[in-house]
């Protein structure tokens, strides 16, 4: 069946994404294992865009809702968005430091530390989603759908220039 366009793997073989579930009526959380072939549901972790990540030996989840770490069948949120809006949408995460993870989102870049659960804001970029991220050595590349890319290192962030005729503009992906 159909599912929702966030998929993401991790290191024991699964595929994580959401499907909607006729029996809870919503979409949930799904693993498959590429190994075994079996899908698990599970109907307790709601939504359409969750991605797990595993950080500093715990799995991550983020979805519209909030960031959580996946405890048995559930989400243990630790973060819990305060309005839930499009641009509470988290696209990519990606981990900077042990415990220190870099979210990509419409609203811009935030920084979250999962061991003292605070979110800062990095770049705020309201009305210009950041859909896409790429780690090159100690690079991480943002596209934006509006306003080029960015490079962190470091803990510095810059804007790249674009090229003559703005394609890079909308910076959907990165190819290496």
């Amino acid at each position: 069946g159909t599912f929702t366009y966030f998929v993401s793997t991790t290191s024991d073989s699964t595929l994580w994404y959401s499907q909607y579930n006729a029996v809870a009526g919503y979409n949930c959380l799904h693993r498959y294992n590429l190994q075994s072939g079996q899908t698990t549901i599970y109907p307790k972790i709601r939504g359409s865009e969750t991605i797990v990540k595993e950080i500093t030996g715990r799995r991550l989840l983020v979805n519209e809702f909030g960031i959580g770490l996946f405890v048995d069948d559930s989400i243990q949120y630790i973060y819990k968005h305060p309005v839930i809006t499009y641009n509470s949408a988290i696209y990519k995460v990606e981990e900077i430091e042990p415990g220190i993870i870099l979210l990509a989102t419409c609203s811009g870049i935030l920084k979250f530390n999962i061991n003292n659960n605070k979110l800062d804001t990095i770049l705020n970029s309201v009305g210009s989603c950041i859909r896409s991220t790429w780690r090159y050595k100690d690079y991480i590349f943002f596209g934006t759908y509006g306003k080029g890319f960015l490079i962190w290192k470091n803990g510095v962030l810059k804007s790249m220039p674009l090229d003559k005729r703005k394609y890079l503009l909308y910076t959907h992906c990165f190819i290496p």
